[in-house]
């Protein structure tokens, strides 16, 4: 029962969740977040000290069982892409996995690890094909990830992109397809899946940590005081003159669109399945008045993720940030997969 682990930027989550197979759903172990000031899986002696003794801390404070962990990288760490395939063995599906990543990758196939999943038959040009998709990511990050987890105590078992992990806890469930946002300090992100199974990624050059800039030199104040009058005011724009909320109108603006690319890109090539629902993580999400600009921009309601309809005996606190857990949950659901 490995341990879901989102190490954050800013906020470490962990959950623990046991599959009660009777049920078809899980029963909430152990878990929680805690605020940190970290720079994670760095080859820095002061760093691996600093962040055993954190980790020592969460363990002891909620009871963490076993060192065995599930976690995942940003879509920025990633490389994926969504093909559209014939019918092929593992084997044949792996060679010509290799030619596909030579034509998009910026390093060799032989300098990544990549895996794949198969999301079902479709039909394209009168012909029965298969949708896989592909994640690579650079041999030399993984095995420094690897290398360092020891250092810090833990064990990974699996180690895959964040959105992955979203997809498998935000869209548990649902037949119809749900487009994750994640709007996280260091990166924002977008997805599409349902029924736990991630179809589409796409990184957006957007962040919080870019907006807290942004807004610091616009009203000439420190990028901490930004971060606090952003999740204070949002787009209240009887607030600084409305140039606190030109900024993150202008940002959303730009996400607003790129999620227009995403579902255009997906309802016409991937599935021929419409999108009717947008759900939004990471702490962006508590952003005020941002997810009705962004719905009257898309045309869709967009909403937070929930949990209860499928994990028992959760905290209140994961009820009250579902936003911040997704990922950390997702990851602890991939056991059972």
């Amino acid at each position: 029962m490995a341990i879901g682990i989102d190490f954050g930027s800013q906020v470490f989550k962990a959950a623990q969740l046991q599959l009660m197979e009777k049920e078809g759903k899980y029963q909430w172990v152990s878990g929680g977040m805690e605020v940190h000031q970290l720079q994670w899986f760095l080859k820095r002696q002061a760093e691996i000290k600093e962040a055993k003794k954190f980790l020592n801390n969460v363990w002891s404070k909620y009871k963490l069982g076993g060192n065995n962990i599930n976690t995942a990288l940003s879509e920025g760490e990633i490389y994926s892409r969504t093909l559209v395939m014939p019918s092929l063995s593992d084997y044949e599906l792996n060679q010509a996995l290799k030619f596909e990543l030579e034509q998009y990758l910026p390093l060799k196939v032989d300098d990544v690890y990549y895996s794949f999943s198969r999301l079902g038959k479709v039909e394209k040009d009168k012909k029965v094909r298969q949708l896989i998709f592909v994640a690579a990511v650079p041999r030399k990050r993984v095995d420094e990830i690897l290398d360092l987890s020891v250092d810090y105590g833990l064990i990974i078992e699996v180690l895959e992109n964040s959105m992955g992990a979203l997809a498998r806890s935000v869209s548990f469930g649902k037949k119809e397809p749900v487009l994750i946002i994640d709007l996280g300090h260091s990166q924002f992100s977008l997805g599409i899946a349902k029924e736990g199974r991630l179809y589409i990624s796409r990184k957006i050059d957007l962040s919080g940590q870019s907006l807290d800039r942004l807004v610091a030199r616009t009203l000439n104040i420190d990028e901490v005081q930004a971060n606090k009058l952003k999740m204070t005011y949002g787009l209240d724009k009887k607030q600084f003159e409305g140039k606190l909320a030109g900024i993150l109108t202008m940002a959303l603006d730009q996400l607003a669109e790129e999620i227009k690319r995403l579902i255009a890109f997906f309802e016409d090539k991937i599935l021929a399945e419409k999108v009717k629902e947008v759900i939004v993580v990471g702490g962006g999400a508590a952003l005020p008045g941002m997810s009705v600009y962004l719905s009257s921009q898309v045309n869709l309601e967009i909403s937070l993720p929930t949990f209860e309809d499928f994990i028992l005996n959760m905290p209140e606190e994961v009820k009250k940030y579902p936003y911040f857990y997704a990922q950390a949950v997702g990851s602890a659901m991939r056991n059972n997969d």
